[in-house]
């Protein structure tokens, strides 16, 4: 079974000292997690028939549309709502325009969250030396500095505008 990260060629997109890093296989294996667990949302058991997942007649969700056969998992318990998805990553067709263009958003997504999570593991040892401290009149007032206020993130800023287009999460309804 291939990764995305090994069939894309992704090791080529980074730069050098990122691809040279001991962890790197780390790095990749957890970045190509949180890339699909990001769309990934768990089916549920529709109570009082037993149906595990979605059926095909729940109006938000995209089945039958090219690109959508392997959205739910083995077990039916998990649906990954990319077009063009599969488990493996052989098994995108790239013939097909639109699925290239998947694995190019693929591959487009995974080199930044590579690239950040290399930058988070490099300055999370830092941390202490980010927080300054200032007055203001009789009050003083300590903060930590934007760099490290954005390791708390996962992901990066902008991240998911290469796959938006093949995004077929369902809306959220607040009510």
């Amino acid at each position: 079974m291939a990764t995305y990260y090994t069939a894309l060629d992704v090791a080529d997109a980074l730069p050098a000292d990122v691809t040279g890093r001991a962890d790197i296989a780390t790095l990749a294996a957890e970045a190509e997690a949180d890339l699909f667990a990001r769309y990934t949302r768990s089916t549920p058991v529709l109570a009082g028939y037993g149906w595990p997942g979605w059926p095909a007649w729940f109006p938000h969700v995209p089945w039958g549309q090219v690109g959508t056969e392997a959205l739910l998992s083995d077990d039916n318990t998990r649906a990954v709502y990319l077009r063009y998805w599969r488990p493996d990553a052989d098994d995108v067709d790239d013939s097909d325009v639109n699925a290239a263009a998947f694995l190019n958003a693929v591959k487009l997504e995974l080199t930044a969250l590579i690239l950040w999570k290399a930058q988070q593991r490099d300055t999370s040892g830092n941390l202490a030396a980010t927080v300054a401290s200032e007055s203001r009149g009789r009050r003083s007032v300590t903060y930590r500095e934007a760099g490290a206020a954005a390791l708390a993130n996962t992901y990066p800023p902008g991240f998911g505008r290469h796959l938006r287009p093949f995004d077929l999460r369902p809306p959220i309804i607040a009510g």
